[in-house]
């Protein structure tokens, strides 16, 4: 990501993505980092395994370009 002065807004920005309620199975740092990469090139992962604090989930950064349509859902 580079910056640029002369354009108004950024093309690239950085945004978190929470998978909430997986199935065990889907439950680890490779699969969640493939299903990542099918939204755009993850930055960051960071996996929650206190159940009882606030539920299991897995969260991540990913870089997303603005100039391109979002990922609404999964294939399949």
């Amino acid at each position: 990501m580079a910056f640029d002065p002369i354009q108004a807004y950024p093309s690239v920005v950085m945004a978190w993505i929470r998978f909430l309620a997986l199935p065990s199975y889907l439950y680890n740092r490779k699969v969640i980092t493939k299903i990542g990469k099918l939204v755009r090139k993850v930055v960051k992962l960071n996996m929650n395994t206190d159940s009882r604090a606030r539920g299991r989930f897995a969260r991540m950064v990913v870089y997303v370009n603005l100039e391109k349509p979002l990922v609404t859902h999964g294939h399949g």
